[in-house]
Parts: structure tokens; C-alpha cells; sequence
């Protein structure tokens, strides 16, 4: 499912940033510390929603280089002490695509989008990184049935 979607600027409240190679074991390492941060400081709840951040391409950024951020929102506006930082994904007009199945795939996807539809449609990028929503939980959910959300900033 592709489709246009402005929107509104997303503050997130937890931030692990990894370097190295996307979808290793620090990016793992990462969103496990930060959900045991999060469990520990009891601040889930259903409106949580969870974001990857993606800075760099891995097909032209060296290999333990590449910058992702695992983000949470919490969206209860209840200020929370905290050694993490904060970050805002900026509002604005997104290229949308939805995808299903499993992270390890996502790789072909990005390349899909920007060979098959970035570059074919000829849509400008804004300079602001691509970010991921991870709609459910991997967790509990079996791999091909997960849902992520990709969102591609375009002018």
C-alpha cells in the first residue's frame, strides 16, 4: 500500500542511538536496553508507538558506520527524568509505504521503493532522514505477519 501523508511533527521521549551495521547485534542490543529502560520506568501503555530512524544508506555508507535511532513514543504528556534523549521527527509530506513481513527483508524494500518508485515517479527528497513506524509487536506476532510503516520524506 503506497500512499501521500502530511504530517504533524512526532516528539519522541526514549532514544538509543547504534552505529554499526543495520538490523546487527547493536541494533538489537539497543531496542532491548531501551525496552528494559522503558518496563523499568513503567511508562508504556497503549498509545506508546515505536519508530526506527534510519540516517545513513547502507549501500553507500561504510559498514559499521551506519547511524540508527530506536525511538519510543510514549504520548501521555507526563515529563519523565530520564538519562535518554529526546528527538522530534519533523512534520511535513512523506511517501508512504506499507509493508508486511519480516525486518530482515527490509533491505529489498528500500530498494524497491527507490528504484521502483522514488526515481520512476521522480519525486525530490527533503533533507530529513527516513523513518520507520513498527505498527505491532514482534514479540507476539508471528515474522510475516509484521507490519511496518515506511515513511520517506518528499518535497
Amino acid at each position: 500500500m503506497i500512499f501521500k501523508k502530511t504530517n504533524e511533527s512526532i516528539s519522541t521521549d526514549f532514544l538509543f542511538q547504534s552505529k554499526g551495521t543495520f538490523g546487527d547485534k547493536t541494533t538489537k542490543t539497543n531496542w532491548e536496553n531501551l525496552f528494559a529502560n522503558v518496563q523499568r520506568l513503567q511508562v508504556l501503555n497503549p498509545k506508546s508507538k515505536f519508530y526506527g530512524i534510519n540516517w545513513d544508506d547502507p549501500e553507500i555508507t561504510q559498514k559499521g558506520k551506519i547511524r540508527y535511532d530506536a525511538c519510543i513514543s510514549i504520548q501521555n504528556n507526563t515529563e519523565i527524568k530520564t538519562e535518554f534523549s529526546t528527538k522530534t521527527i519533523f512534520g511535513g509530506k512523506y511517501l508512504c509505504f506499507l509493508y508486511k513481513g519480516n525486518y530482515q527483508n527490509l533491505g529489498l524494500v528500500y530498494n524497491h521503493i527507490f528504484r521502483g518508485w522514488i526515481i520512476k515517479m521522480d519525486y525530490e527528497l527533503r533533507d530529513e532522514p527516513i523513518f520507520e513506524q513498527y505498527i505491532n509487536n514482534k514479540e507476539i506476532t508471528p515474522t510475516e505477519d509484521l507490519l511496518t510503516e515506511i515513511f520517506i520524506p518528499i518535497k
